[in-house]
């Protein structure tokens, strides 16, 4: 190559050169914010706007925008979706070519986000797809992150619209981050969240030398809010988006006032809920396990959460289950506690109130070893319940009280405005007549055993209490083997013999069915029929539950007693802790009663077995 063409090419590459280095210093001069906002708004499917974009050319590239706005949805409930007063970062050039990018003084500031669905329950923060997308990739790893060396974020609100309507409302007055490549990072923020003051330090550390290194980083956070304390430690892959977190969490709430409120309800004098346990999310995976903690003064023995984020329009989905020992639902919920058994507990009620559109979706399991409620003392409690919506569903429950099982399964349904409506079956078995007899307030019963029922209710109202004034239910009631006292058979006979002695002790009891009516705390029983092997009695009356008074006609039947048996019927009429009794009739409509032959048929399907194997349900 001969020299003149030497020279000719180093003059074309300084010529080239110096027109490189002339429109990358004079890249500080051109505004790029129609550029940017036209590809934006072609990526992105909506408008973007934006005041300015302009460059900063060095070793550390700046960048530095105003006035950014994205459009929200169409039909959202503001025009923008994102606005942004001022946003600058410096960039490492070189750190773009290894695809691993490192900022340094990076700031945003009057940053206003709102999230939402739209009409067609998309997501506003979502292109189509994208969604489903996500569901499918994994978390970023820390090399797939830049590495930030100081980042500083001032006056931002993040406002966030349920699908049920309701608005979370974020403020962030201030916040420093930073993950410096191979060396310890920070972060911290101070702000509120629905009113509430809120403030969030940490430290991250990539475990190994290189910012490169695909391992999580090790994380420690601390997260106040109000008198609320979370602490976490473990690791997390996106310190950004808070996922890949793997670690040991505890909260230490002395009050759920704050959690409550930040849940959107207005409650005052909660308990105080301390909890710890192993906590993981992944995608829209979030999940606690192996919890332990106590509930007020009720200890939590075992607790597991997992909480599904929904698809775009579907609502959260939560499992739970919780283990307690003693669990005092009175003391719970603020409520007075009721001593002594059958005194009434007036102020212990729950809403039955129901929503259409549940934010979350719920699956509980419930277990306690013993339960306190009202002038309920039970153990070897158990509860499995959903919420759906429209409906709070009891897919079954069971509970040892008065000396044998209780157990059932039902559901409340919405009913317009405040008001739900119960549907629920529920069986006993090997209940104790002594301690029902204290339970009830009853007087002395003439007779003893296990009982057996099974019960089939229907209510409605806006709290259980008032669903209870107004509920129909039908029972049946049944009692195989156990004792009555010979006494009650000659009253109930008109045996002469009783007017000359006091019959004593009791004789076996073979059977006893009783089949109730209940309307708006009123029973109407019948028939009611024993038999034992002295004689068999049969009738027929009513149980006021609100006044606590009894109306029953009770006779026996002339073929099962004595020759000196009258079997003239009595009445027992009066308060139930203290009635009379005195010689009555029986009525034609009464006598026809007892043995009315579709009694079966009248009861709910679901108690029919139960009343036709009873033996006393035939004559004789």
């Amino acid at each position: 190559m001969d020299g003149g063409l030497l020279r000719w090419i180093i003059v074309l590459l300084l010529v080239l050169c110096g027109m490189f280095g002339a429109a990358w210093l004079s890249l500080s001069k051109v505004d790029l914010a129609s550029w940017a906002a036209r590809r934006a708004s072609a990526s992105l499917g909506r408008e973007v706007a934006l005041d300015s974009l302009r460059l900063e050319p060095g070793r550390w590239l700046g960048v530095t925008l105003h006035g950014l706005r994205v459009a929200n949805l169409p039909g959202g409930s503001e025009p923008d979706m994102v606005t942004l007063r001022m946003a600058r970062a410096e960039i490492d050039l070189f750190s773009l070519l290894s695809g691993s990018p490192v900022l340094r003084q990076a700031g945003v500031h009057g940053l206003r986000l709102l999230l939402e669905h739209g009409p067609d329950g998309a997501a506003n923060w979502q292109r189509p797809g994208a969604a489903s997308a996500a569901r499918g990739r994994a978390s970023p790893r820390p090399s797939d992150l830049p590495a930030i060396l100081t980042a500083a974020f001032s006056d931002a609100a993040v406002d966030f619209r349920t699908s049920s309507g309701a608005l979370l409302r974020i403020r962030l007055a201030g916040a420093q981050l930073a993950l410096p490549p191979g060396a310890p990072g920070s972060l911290s923020a101070r702000g509120s969240y629905n009113g509430i003051s809120a403030q969030v330090t940490g430290s991250l550390l990539p475990p190994g030398t290189s910012h490169q290194s695909g391992a999580p980083f090790a994380a420690r956070l601390t997260l106040r809010c109000g008198n609320t304390l979370l602490r976490f430690a473990g690791s997390i892959a996106d310190p950004l988006g808070f996922d890949g977190l793997d670690g040991a969490v505890s909260l230490d709430a002395p009050s759920l006032d704050t959690l409550l409120r930040i849940a959107g309800l207005d409650e005052e004098g909660a308990p105080a809920l301390r909890l710890a346990g192993h906590l993981r999310h992944t995608g829209q995976l979030w999940s606690l396990d192996g919890a332990t903690g106590k509930v007020g003064d009720t200890a939590i023995e075992g607790a597991s959460l997992a909480l599904e984020e929904g698809a775009r329009g579907q609502p959260d989905s939560i499992a739970a289950k919780l283990l307690f020992g003693h669990l005092d639902l009175d003391a719970l919920l603020g409520r007075p506690a009721v001593p002594q058994r059958g005194r009434q507990a007036r102020d212990a009620d729950v809403a039955l109130a129901v929503d259409q559109a549940p934010d979350t979706l719920l699956q509980a399991r419930l277990a306690a070893s013993r339960l306190s409620y009202g002038a309920v003392e039970a153990t070897d409690a158990h509860l499995h319940a959903s919420l759906t919506p429209g409906r709070v569903a009891v897919e079954g429950f069971g509970l040892h009280d008065l000396g044998g099982r209780i157990s059932g399964q039902g559901e409340v349904v919405a009913e317009g405005g405040s008001a739900g409506r119960i549907q629920a079956m529920a069986e006993v078995a090997g209940l104790d007549s002594e301690a029902l007899r204290h339970a009830l307030q009853a007087g002395r019963l003439p007779f003893s055993g296990r009982l057996d029922g099974r019960f089939a209710i229907t209510a409605q109202g806006e709290t259980l209490n008032a669903a209870a004034q107004g509920a129909h239910a039908a029972a049946v009631v049944s009692m195989s083997g156990g004792w009555i006292d010979r006494r009650a058979i000659e009253i109930a006979s008109t045996d002469l013999r009783s007017v000359f002695r006091r019959a004593e002790g009791r004789t076996a009891l073979r059977c006893l069915l009783g089949v109730m009516d209940l309307r708006a705390g009123i029973a109407t029983i019948s028939p009611l029929r024993l038999r034992a092997d002295t004689g068999t009695i049969a009738g027929h009356g009513r149980l006021d539950l609100n006044r606590r008074t009894v109306d029953m006609t009770v006779g026996s039947e002339s073929n099962t007693t004595g020759a000196l048996a009258l079997d003239i019927p009595v009445r027992i009429n009066g308060p139930i802790a203290d009635p009379s009794i005195r010689p009555a009739a029986w009525s034609a409509e009464g006598r026809a009663s007892l043995h009315a032959s579709d009694i079966v048929e009248r009861l709910p399907q679901g108690l029919r077995p139960m009343a036709r194997g009873n033996p006393c349900l035939a004559p004789g």
